[in-house]
């Protein structure tokens, strides 16, 4: 429990200073989910405070999302991100969720041009060998690893490299200002598999865990391909399930 600290000299109230204690725990990964919190009685014998104080810590990290409690075995970490989304608004994952309120941190950690595409780049589709253009985007969610994003472009549709470093745009923004191509198209297919490889790393993941691969195939108005896009979701930290044809939970 060294992660609780409570200050009984501090204005705050203590289920207060006991909530946030623990919320830190969980975001700087102290807790992960899944583990189980001090029982209402160890911490009222531990730091003195009453059960009041402790029951009214757990409500308000109940509501957060960020604990369950399990009927005869305890309290837990649950800190996987349950996000509800429309299939349609994948490849634009980023925007939609600051839309929805989410904190959503991007990062380029890889702009590079390959004469051949590594085949770890591309489990389920078959590129052509030609140079790529290759961008790779990792977002954190909440502060979470959440995805790991690698668009591809053909050199040959390359136009203008300039924009590659405005994370603000969506990644299908960037690839029409990158191709100058009016997009139409977007193809998809999915997979789970456990985690492997450099997008593995940049989720915090191990091979126990598993990563949600969602490929999407990118076609201008003219139903030529301009872009393939992989987004590694974290099955660690978040949910995966597809229900019906137009709905993608994450």
């Amino acid at each position: 429990m060294q992660y609780i600290r409570i200050n009984k000299l501090s204005p705050k109230k203590l289920y207060r200073q006991l909530s946030e204690s623990i919320e830190e725990a969980i975001i700087k990964k102290e807790l992960i989910d899944g583990d189980k919190l001090p029982s209402e009685r160890e911490i009222t014998k531990v730091f003195g405070v009453s059960a009041k104080v402790v029951r009214r810590a757990y409500e308000e990290l109940s509501r957060k999302g960020l604990i369950d409690g399990v009927s005869g075995k305890g309290t837990f970490v649950n800190n996987r991100l349950q996000v509800r989304a429309p299939i349609s608004v994948v490849p634009t994952m980023g925007t939609w969720l600051n839309q929805q309120g989410y904190e959503v941190r991007i990062a380029t950690t890889l702009v590079n041009i390959f004469s051949e595409v590594p085949r770890s780049f591309s489990p389920l589709a078959t590129l052509s060998l030609e140079p790529y253009l290759v961008i790779r985007r990792v977002y954190r969610v909440n502060q979470f690893p959440f995805l790991s994003r690698l668009i591809l472009i053909p050199m040959s549709n390359v136009i203008s490299t300039k924009e590659v470093s405005m994370i603000k745009l969506d990644c299908l923004s960037l690839i029409q200002a990158i191709t100058a191509r009016s997009l139409h198209t977007v193809e998809s297919k999915i997979l789970v598999y456990n985690a492997i490889g450099t997008e593995a790393d940049f989720l915090n993941l191990t091979s126990d865990d598993a990563i949600q691969f969602y490929l999407s195939s990118i076609y201008d108005t003219s139903g030529q391909p301009v872009a393939i896009m992989h987004s590694y979701f974290n099955g660690k930290y978040a949910e995966f399930r597809i229900a019906g044809e137009d709905q993608l939970y994450v």
